[in-house]
């Protein structure tokens, strides 16, 4: 009768089951922190309350002392102390019914941890002294509560009985026959084992499943999320992008419809083509990404609930083949979102260009000259860049109308290299072929440079230029001609097979040394400038990290980007962790917050500038962590940034989707590009102490990477960095003041050191 009552003290008015970590509120009413307090405030912010939570009982309102979290009131430490206690007596009355492992007849007073027999007082002593025994773990406290009790709030499932044993229940686990054991099965048949409690072993299986399902589970909020809202703005894109430009051609054709009615027909068609082309892929893949989305979530909701309603020895018995199977999902969708999804949901404009003129005018115009309209001619170039005195192919021109083509070539000077003349003749051999619309000629253009520079690609067809001609084609040095050089070769490089895998950036230290960032092995590693040996390895970040980028200010921190994490870690001069900044989301808004940065810089000791792929922005924050502000311009798949600090503290960023460097001031404003058109793919930029801007950026005839120098300007530099060893790239550069530069490359798994 008395423990009934006691028990009806015990329940909470809410949830009506035995209170799980009380707190009181100001009325002295006291709840179950979770779940009751919690749904309380959870209905409370849905009707714009965040401070105050009224009492079930007398309705009176409680104020938070932290607003919206009840788990500021304050705890009821008299129920939480009865709670305790009686699970004590509860714990001591089931002792007395277990009797000594040794003489079973003593009362049991204490157990031993490393054999786990129950042992009485007599026993305890003899197992003391005994030379087998005498250096094992025994517990007096085998009455107190059990660790983590008062937080379990969902009611698990019995852990199973020993069917050898009268159904005595599962207490402990061996390690060494991986089963679960009752006390009998301990002290006969398992002496010689390795055993634990089956919560504990539990409890560790349990962990490594929830660390998986953090990951998926995030995973399906946040990446996944923000790829589909893009797929989904590239859908809008399109749409409006696809309306305007049937607007402008409906507009630009009225004056000569009689004239052109089959040109528009066919204009019209090969827009919608191309934007029923891009948006089946846009809607393709986010129809796939949705159900992705369901998919995790259903992966995420039905494995979370097995870990919180299955028994210990049920999750032990599959956590081996869960966890597989949740770490394959988990590779799966980052595997998709690295190779796919990051890459995608930016849509192509769909444009129509043209001009209102007279009817008669635009008549005569397209009569005379096909080439205006798309698909008539058209060239290809092949490479941007050209060897010194090598004859190299350029481009390749495609000419389907009855009209002569002629090619030109001027080089810097304002000399003409060479001009050819096509005729649409069948007789021409290898050039010209006959197709269902009549004639059509190809031709494939050479160079031989003999200056470096910018060529000048002049193409007529009939009279009339080409659209978009003059192409310009920029001719460079190559090492077998090199006339001067910013750096002497050859060029210092580090590797060894298991030395550095897939490094992303380098940067000089203070000393003799250089710090790089080993993302394969996910440490930074400091290595000697003179014999290129590991001087020591910083491995303080998380183990899924993949450090990408590096940044040392004046006090010789660390500043390291983290493209796994979406995060900036600050690492102490002694190779310690210090903090970490970014992430995914902001502290003051559910917006993006960083997602893949790349690239890190510091100005003048008090920014930090991070370039952030995945969002497409440059971010500035304090040298505490705080965002400052974002350059409200967009860029297509930044790469590496530099700060040009003896300069006003431009900031050069390299953006391989536009195929240039971008040029902003300390405000975030676009001031000026450097190399459109002249690059392709650039992955890094450095400012040298010269004042030239160097740039790396891929060499697609050769399938390697170059480096290549600009004036502050745009123009370009006389000299030029050459190196004796192909780069495979990407390439990221760094700068010291004596002029050495480090190339960085990832899929050659080194990095070069050109001595100044």
């Amino acid at each position: 009768m008395a423990q009934r009552v006691i028990e009806s003290h015990l329940e909470c008015s809410v949830c009506f089951q035995r209170y799980q970590d009380p707190r009181i509120l100001p009325c002295q009413h006291s709840f179950c922190l979770a779940p009751c307090l919690k749904k309380i405030l959870d209905q409370a912010i849905q009707s714009g309350n965040r401070t105050s939570v009224q009492c079930p009982i007398c309705r009176q309102e409680a104020h938070l002392p932290v607003a919206s979290k009840v788990d500021s009131l304050p705890r009821n430490r008299f129920l939480n102390r009865l709670l305790e206690d009686l699970d004590q007596v509860q714990d001591k009355d089931d002792l007395k019914k277990m009797q000594c492992a040794e003489c079973e007849g003593g009362e049991v007073v204490c157990i031993c941890r490393t054999c786990t027999k129950l042992l009485c007082t007599v026993c305890k002593a003899h197992h003391r002294i005994a030379t087998a025994s005498k250096s094992h773990e025994i517990d007096d406290n085998i009455t107190g509560p059990t660790p983590g009790a008062a937080e379990a709030q969902v009611e698990r499932q019995d852990e199973g009985v020993c069917p050898t044993h009268d159904g005595k229940p599962y207490e402990l686990y061996c390690t060494s026959c991986r089963k679960p054991l009752c006390i009998l099965c301990a002290q006969v048949d398992h002496q010689s084992c390795t055993k634990a409690t089956l919560k504990a072993v539990g409890r560790e299986a349990s962990e490594s499943l929830r660390e998986v399902l953090s990951d998926l589970g995030a995973m399906c909020k946040e990446p996944l999320q923000h790829v589909l809202h893009r797929y989904e703005h590239g859908i809008t894109t399109l749409n409006e992008s696809s309306q305007t430009a049937k607007r402008e051609v409906e507009q630009y054709c009225h004056g000569i419809l009689l004239h052109l009615n089959a040109r528009k027909e066919a204009l019209l068609a090969r827009i919608e083509e191309a934007s029923e082309s891009q948006r089946s892929k846009f809607c393709a893949v986010s129809e796939q990404l949705k159900r992705d989305i369901e998919e995790l979530e259903v992966i995420v909701d039905d494995s979370t609930q097995t870990l919180e309603r299955a028994s210990y020895s049920t999750i032990i018995a599959e956590s081996r083949g869960k966890e597989r199977y949740l770490r394959q999902a988990l590779d799966q969708y980052k595997a998709k979102i690295e190779a796919e999804y990051q890459a995608g949901g930016v849509a192509t404009p769909i444009q129509f260009k043209g001009t209102p003129d007279a009817v008669e005018e635009i008549y005569n115009r397209i009569a005379k000259v096909g080439a205006i309209l798309p698909g008539m001619a058209q060239i290809d170039r092949v490479e941007a860049m050209i060897s010194m005195g090598n004859l190299t192919k350029v481009a390749t021109i495609h000419c389907s109308i009855s009209e002569d083509l002629t090619v030109s070539v001027t080089d810097p000077a304002g000399g003409c290299l060479q001009t050819c003349k096509v005729i649409l003749d069948e007789s021409r051999d290898g050039e010209v072929v006959v197709n269902g619309s009549g004639l059509a000629v190809t031709k494939s253009v050479f160079i031989k440079a003999t200056m470096a520079g910018v060529h000048s690609l002049n193409v007529c067809v009939g009279d009339t230029p080409m659209e978009g001609s003059p192409f310009f084609i920029q001719s460079c040095i190559l090492p077998s001609v090199i006339s001067r050089t910013l750096g002497p070769l050859p060029a210092r490089f580090f590797t060894a097979p298991s030395y550095l895998q897939e490094p992303r950036d380098a940067a000089f230290t203070m000393k003799s040394t250089l710090y790089v960032a080993d993302t394969g092995n996910r440490v930074i590693k400091e290595v000697s400038l003179l014999d290129g040996k590991v001087v020591r390895t910083i491995n303080c970040l998380k183990a899924k990290s993949e450090p990408c980028a590096i940044a040392i200010d004046s006090e010789g921190q660390l500043f390291v980007a983290d493209k796994a994490e979406h995060c900036i870690h600050v690492i102490t001069g002694e190779g310690s962790y210090a903090m970490s900044f970014g992430g995914m989301k902001s502290i003051d808004s559910e917006q993006d917050f960083l997602f893949t940065p790349c690239s890190i810089a510091i100005r003048k000791s008090e920014e930090v500038i991070v370039s952030d792929k995945g969002n497409g922005h440059v971010h500035v924050f304090s040298m505490k962590g705080r965002l400052l502000r974002t350059f409200p311009q967009s860029l297509h798949n930044p790469a590496q940034l530099a700060v040009d600090s003896s300069n006003g503290g431009f900031i050069y960023v390299a953006e391989r989707g536009a195929g240039c460097v971008r040029v902003f001031n300390s405000t975030g404003t676009c001031m000026s590009t450097i190399g459109a058109g002249l690059l392709s793919s650039p992955t890094g930029v450095a400012v040298h102490p010269t004042g030239h801007v160097l740039v790396a950026h891929s060499l697609a005839a050769r399938g390697c990477y170059g480096i290549q120098a600009f004036n502050r300007d745009g123009s370009l530099a006389a000299e030029s960095i050459a190196c004796n060893v192909a780069m495979k790239g990407p390439v990221t550069l760094a700068v010291n003041s004596g002029g050495s530069v480090l190339a960085t490359d990832q899929a050659g798994n080194c990095v070069h050191c050109l001595s100044s």
